[in-house]
């Protein structure tokens, strides 16, 4: 066989491990999804503080961390960044399952994303140096195909594994180690992680990065401070510190104003919201001396916390690599690309969150119907993750704006389906609506992430892999929470849903508009861009 055939066939052996790793973080990343009725029933929650387990407390700690651990699919072995994080998110995830209150909970969930934030920009790095350019819209859809699969599997396992745990261990009769049926599956669905992460660190090599560019990268002989570095930066005061080290004192004097003004955001913010609670609906999670924090306190803080990070580290990356900032974070489209990242995940996990919970409200559906909603997404969402990689690819050569050109046609499909789908009581037509909500509503994550590869240097694209990421994150902060938080004040879970789409939808569809005009043109002349701002290519 000749040798660039079996280099071939082993860049698809490649992309299955790092796909069924991808799978392993959506399934952690979602059971708790068909596991959140039976979490609110035995912790005594909200649904905003549901929305507050699978958005903020993982979402924002996997944006922030995302940024200065997509370093290392920068500077170091990609091959041992996602095995160690996959080793960690799968110990936090088993973790979950011995939790036994809303707070040690949140701290295992932070930790899974914490750990995920690495391997995802390490593999689609990883992936961008396995397949030219020709075929890696196809290779990052099948990847990202894991996001609907793996939401699937999760709804698959934890409906069965809770159906199963019930029938054996109904009330009155002592389940193992006193556990809970949905304790049991956050242990089940964690450990197998650490054998993947095994096959991972043994069987893949680590190639050059950009070879196929022919814009070889080295390797950094110090990648964990290039990670603290980058760290540094989105911390006060520290963050400060380097910009003044660097005498950029006016950008210190625009990162304090900054600062205070998301301060008085998130204290204002806060008041608002929860004088919109009844006091049953506002739940004091514990107390610094006097004052009460409840979810709205931490949702905010946190999301004030993240923007004032995500600042610091644009202005970081403005003082000390001005390429970087030119075409990534200096670069107006780019930037709105991903700001329409956190729209569409808004609409995308406002809908998964909730999608099981709504079931059982509306439908009338039980644990095995979440078999049912996980096969659809399985099937129905890997076929459209399928499809948008080969069509992405195909209209890509007949017009270089066709990627962004599909994505607006499958994110509007997906919105009316899913108006249709959160407006029906019928069990028949919310199962054909999630057929169709399945196969659409992420079809344009594969088709970004091939946009963002084309839109970078080899040596970037971690970093805007982890830009776009930040995006999305923030939409998955806000999209769960906002909708519990709409549920909790109008007891009102269709109107919380609905109202959420019908206000990001809209913004999202508009912006790709604009983005399928301007795009080609930033793609075409990304060389000049770069060899311009004095990067030697």
């Amino acid at each position: 066989m000749p040798k660039d055939t079996k280099t071939a066939w082993y860049s698809w052996y490649v992309l299955i491990v790092l796909t069924l790793v991808y799978l392993c973080s959506m399934i952690d990343r979602h059971v708790i999804t068909i596991l959140a009725p039976y979490i609110k029933s035995d912790l005594g929650i909200t649904d905003a503080q549901i929305g507050l387990l699978y958005g903020t407390a993982f979402a924002l700690f996997y944006g922030l961390f995302g940024i200065p651990l997509a370093k290392l699919a920068d500077c170091w072995s990609r091959t041992k960044t996602i095995a160690l994080s996959l080793c960690f998110w799968t110990a936090m995830t088993t973790v979950s399952g011995f939790s036994s209150n809303f707070v040690q909970l949140s701290l295992a969930r932070i930790g899974v994303g914490i750990g995920e934030a690495a391997a995802s920009p390490a593999a689609v790095s990883l992936i961008g140096d396995y397949f030219p350019k020709s075929k890696r819209g196809t290779a990052l859809a099948i990847y990202a195909m894991s996001i609907t699969v793996g939401a699937g599997v999760a709804l698959v396992v934890g409906g069965t594994i809770v159906a199963a745990w019930q029938l054996h261990f109904p009330p009155g009769v002592r389940a193992p180690f006193g556990l809970s049926a949905w304790q049991a599956v956050f242990i089940a669905v964690g450990l197998p992680g650490f054998v993947l992460a095994l096959l991972v660190r043994v069987s893949i090599r680590e190639p050059i990065r950009g070879v196929l560019e022919g814009l070889p990268m080295p390797l950094s002989t110090r990648p964990l401070a290039a990670v603290l570095g980058e760290l540094e930066t989105m911390i006060p005061p520290w963050s400060l510190v380097a910009l003044c080290r660097g005498r950029h004192f006016r950008a210190a004097w625009v990162n304090v104003a900054a600062l205070m003004s998301l301060i008085v955001f998130a204290i204002l913010i806060t008041r608002a919201t929860d004088n919109l609670l009844a006091v049953a609906r506002r739940p004091i999670i514990f107390r610094l001396g006097d004052y009460a924090v409840t979810s709205n306190v931490v949702q905010w803080s946190a999301m004030a916390s993240a923007s004032y990070a995500f600042l610091s580290w644009i202005q970081a990356i403005r003082s000390r690599d001005n390429v970087s900032h030119r075409l990534v974070a200096g670069n107006r489209n780019f930037m709105i690309l991903a700001l329409t990242c956190s729209f569409m995940s808004i609409s995308l996990y406002s809908i998964n969150s909730f999608n099981f919970i709504y079931g059982v409200r509306y439908v009338g559906l039980g644990p095995r119907d979440g078999a049912m909603l996980g096969s659809i997404a399985m099937i129905f969402g890997a076929a459209g993750m399928l499809l948008a990689g080969v069509l992405g690819d195909h209209w890509r050569r007949k017009n270089p704006a066709g990627r962004t050109y599909l994505c607006i046609g499958s994110f509007a499909a997906a919105t009316v389906s899913i108006l249709i789908q959160y407006s029906t009581t019928s069990p028949k037509v919310f199962f054909i609506c999630w057929v169709f909500t399945s196969t659409f509503i992420i079809m344009w994550s594969p088709l970004v992430n091939a946009t963002i590869q084309d839109l970078v240097l080899p040596r970037m694209r971690g970093l805007g892999l982890a830009v776009s990421a930040f995006g999305s994150s923030l939409g998955l902060g806000l999209g769960p929470y906002t909708v519990g938080l709409i549920s909790d004040v109008t007891s009102n879970l269709r109107f919380a849903v609905l109202s959420t789409i019908a206000f990001t939808a809209p913004i999202s569809i508009l912006a790709l508009i604009y983005l399928a005009r301007v795009l080609p043109s930033d793609e075409a002349s990304l060389v000049s861009r770069a060899r311009a701002a004095g990067e030697p290519v």
